[in-house]
This record gives structure tokens, sequence and C-alpha cells, in this order.
């Protein structure tokens, strides 16, 4: 091979680096998260009586915004009535605390980041997404989490999205999560 060839293939493949890098220099994962709304519990500790309690308190969480967020028709009326409610949703949890524990919750609405996560069929990339974030204690321990909208919250104990749920959210509403390297790299458009 040429020296001309050689320089203009290692011009080409430092070129491509280049590129990569510029390309991947964000985070490409928070570019492509889903306009969901997630739950996000804390618990104080992995003490399995904090643990318990944490989905306690998930539990009293859920079932306070259940009714309320079915009412939403999108992402931002979905923040709206958890901004709203954050009083309440604080008072839920340390309702909870209060009959059990010996700590308090502090509930927040914010971005938070979240590594990937499957709900039945439906995966979602790691990534920083909208969360309503509910920390116990010194929020030390495992925590739980959860789509509250499209509310994929109703997840039995092993993981599996009910037949009633699977209805009404992601799969319904056609969410769908894809990555463009992915079809790039298997030649899809």
């Amino acid at each position: 091979m040429n020296r001309k060839r050689k320089a203009f293939i290692i011009l080409c493949l430092l070129t491509g680096c280049l590129g990569f890098g510029i390309f991947f220099s964000g985070n490409p994962a928070e570019a492509q998260t889903p306009p969901i709304l997630r739950l996000h519990v804390v618990a104080d500790s992995d003490a399995e009586f904090d643990q318990a309690i944490k989905l306690e308190v998930r539990d009293a969480v859920i079932d306070m915004l259940r009714e309320e967020l079915q009412q939403a028709k999108d992402m931002p009326e979905a923040k709206k009535i958890i901004s709203n409610m954050l009083p309440q949703i604080e008072a839920a949890a340390n309702k909870v605390l209060a009959e059990r524990a010996d700590y308090w919750a502090k509930a927040e609405l914010g971005k938070a980041q979240f590594p990937t996560k499957g709900y039945g069929d439906l995966v979602l990339p790691a990534g920083k997404y909208e969360a309503l974030r509910i920390v116990l204690g010194s929020g030390e321990g495992k925590n739980w989490w959860c789509v509250l909208f499209p509310s994929l919250c109703f997840v039995d104990a092993v993981g599996e999205i009910d037949d009633a749920m699977a209805v009404s959210t992601g799969k319904a509403s056609g969410l769908k999560i894809k990555w463009k390297i992915i079809e790039l790299l298997r030649g899809e458009k």
C-alpha cells in the first residue's frame, strides 16, 4: 500500500474517532429519555425493617396518587399534579413513618439519575428522568422505583406488569424505547 493511501486511511479513522467522540460528548441516554415521570423511594438503610417500611411508604403514596394521576392527560399535567400534592405526599409518607420508625421522609420533584430498568417487555434506558423522589431518614438504603406517568407503578411482587395495567400503560400508549446507535449498527433507518 502506498504512503498516500495509508495516510488517507489514518486520516479517515482519526476523523471518524473525532466525530464519534463529539457525537457522544453529551449524555445520549439523557437526550433520549422518554417523557415519563418516575417514583423513587429510598430507604433509610438496608436493614430488613427499613426495607419493609420503604414498601409501606411506597404503597401509601401510590394509593394516594393513583386516582389523581389518572386525570393527567400528559406529562406537564402529571408534574403539576405531583407538584401541587408534594405536602400531602410527604405527610402520607411521614404518617407511615410516625407509626413505625424514628425518622422522617422528604419528598421532592425534579430530575434524578436512574439505571436501566425493565417492566415486562418495556425497557427504560439509564438516564436522568423527572421523578418524585421520597427519601426516608438518611436515605442510605436500597431504593425502589416505578413509572408514575404513564402509570407503570402497579407491578406485582415479582416485577410483572398485570394484564389490566398493561392495557392502560406503555403498550397501549405506544411508548417504545429505542437506541438510535443500535438501529444504525443493525442497518435500520
